[in-house]
């Protein structure tokens, strides 16, 4: 069930999914500061996408930080010195670790980082809100004469969204701006042009929490452990001109 990024819907959810007595419920948190009632702790939970503070429950998901770093290294590698971050809710740790990892790749260049460049998406946290957002966000960068010459998108939603802005403004990929995204799947080999990705297949992130479930139903849940997954970067033909080479 979604809760639309909406604290008192996604407390709401897990309430109910207590009371039906699931075996196990799996939390991509709203936010970081999530907080884990007393009432919900006899049912297995694994957190994904999103770390919280409290070091009982295990998390599986990215490494945020060295996701975005792979990213703007490859676009500064490819002689970008204007990269736009398009980010989603600023509460959220994944939100933080992501910025913290492309400042860290614009300071091993000497570059300065801009916060004009840099996005986060305040309001309306829904699919259909989120592609709005990365549109909008296109709109307003390239409505000035000196914008971006490369994007990194932080989700599936938000590219949609930045793809669509892209067409209506007539601006190729990748001759007119790069393309990184920093969610994999397979829609992004499909795509034309192809877009390069840093990320991880969903099969291996759902291994990893069924695997730790497992663990809990077999009664070692003092033994696990979060896992901390690495993203790999997937060069594609939104960030490279066929002329060059990564």
């Amino acid at each position: 069930m979604a809760s639309n990024e909406q604290v008192q819907r996604q407390d709401e959810l897990i309430d109910w999914f207590v009371s039906q007595q699931v075996d196990g419920i799996i939390v991509s948190p709203v936010s970081a500061q999530m907080r884990i009632s007393k009432r919900w702790r006899d049912i297995p939970m694994v957190i994904i996408d999103n770390q919280i503070e409290d070091e009982q429950i295990p998390y599986i998901g990215l490494n945020h930080e060295d996701t975005a770093y792979q990213a703007a290294e490859h676009l500064l590698k490819q002689n970008h010195q204007s990269i736009a971050l398009i980010l989603g809710n600023p509460a959220s740790s994944a939100t933080a670790d992501t910025r913290m990892g492309y400042k860290a790749a614009l300071e091993d260049f000497e570059q300065q980082m801009d916060e004009r460049l840099i996005s986060y998406q305040y309001t309306d946290l829904s699919l259909q809100a989120t592609e709005k957002y990365g549109y909008d966000t296109v709109q307003q960068l390239f409505a000035q004469s000196n914008h971006p010459t490369a994007l990194i998108a932080s989700n599936h939603a938000m590219l949609s969204g930045i793809l669509q802005a892209l067409k209506t403004k007539e601006l190729k990929v990748p001759e007119d701006v790069a393309i990184v995204t920093l969610e994999e799947n397979s829609w992004n080999k499909v795509h034309y042009p192809s877009l390069t990705a840093v990320g991880i297949h969903a099969e291996t992130i759902g291994a990893s929490i069924f695997a730790r479930l497992k663990q809990f139903f077999e009664g070692e849940s003092e033994q696990i452990q979060s896992d901390w997954l690495m993203a790999q970067l997937n060069v594609r033909d939104s960030s490279v001109h066929s002329s060059k080479n990564e």
